[in-house]
Formats: C-alpha cells, sequence, structure tokens
C-alpha cells in the first residue's frame, strides 16, 4: 500500500518494507479503501489568510429584521407589485365572468389587495 504525501517522488516508491511498516503505523484502512490517520494532526498551525471568516454568514439590510414570513413576502412584493397582481387578477376575473351562473360569485368578483394578501 502506498500513502501519498509532499514528500513522496519515484525513487521512493522502490523503497523497502520498513517504510510500509512505519506508515502502517500511522494509517489505517477499512475495506472500503478511505486511509484514516491514527493520530491528530498539528493543532499549532497559523490559519491561512482565505480561511480566516470576516464576516458571519446570514441576511443582511433590511432582511435581517424581518421575523415572520408575511415580512419576508413584503420584501418582494411590495405595493405597486401587489397592484399589478389586483389588477391582473380582476382582468381575469371579468373576462372568466360570464362564464359563471350567478353574478355574485366569489370567483367573479373584483379583488383588492386586502384579499389577495389573505393568501399570503
Amino acid at each position: 500500500m502506498k500513502i501519498f504525501n509532499e514528500n513522496d517522488t519515484e525513487s521512493e516508491e522502490d523503497g523497502d518494507s520498513e517504510n510500509d511498516e512505519v506508515n502502517n503505523a500511522e494509517w489505517f484502512s477499512p475495506k472500503d479503501g478511505v486511509q484514516w490517520r491514527k493520530t491528530k494532526f498539528r493543532q499549532n498551525i497559523r490559519t491561512r489568510c482565505h480561511s480566516i471568516v470576516s464576516r458571519l454568514p446570514g441576511t443582511k439590510g433590511t432582511a435581517k429584521d424581518v421575523t415572520s414570513p408575511v415580512k419576508s413576502w413584503e420584501l418582494f412584493i411590495d405595493d405597486n407589485v401587489m397592484q399589478l397582481i389586483v389588477d391582473c387578477t380582476n382582468i381575469f376575473n371579468e373576462k372568466c365572468a360570464p362564464h359563471f351562473s350567478r353574478e355574485r360569485n366569489e370567483r367573479a368578483r373584483k379583488k383588492d389587495p386586502l384579499e389577495i394578501r389573505a393568501y399570503e
């Protein structure tokens, strides 16, 4: 079994069996072939600059103050977009109104923003 590390070269591959015994003492590998180290790596190694977390993950800006799903929805759907949804819904309902038998049918009635928000 060959263990690869930074010091390995092609010439070391033909080494004696003593190196294999030393490597087997530091590592073990179960049947699936994954190699596990028996001892911990050094803990006093300096953390690389690209590994340092400078900003914590999470929401930013106005989304940071959101406390409910409705408030989150309002970040995406503002009053202008809501009015557009209401207008398009009412246009669709006007086109479909002749197909309903009763005039007071719930579906054919004009909607307002408050009623659309009730579906949130």
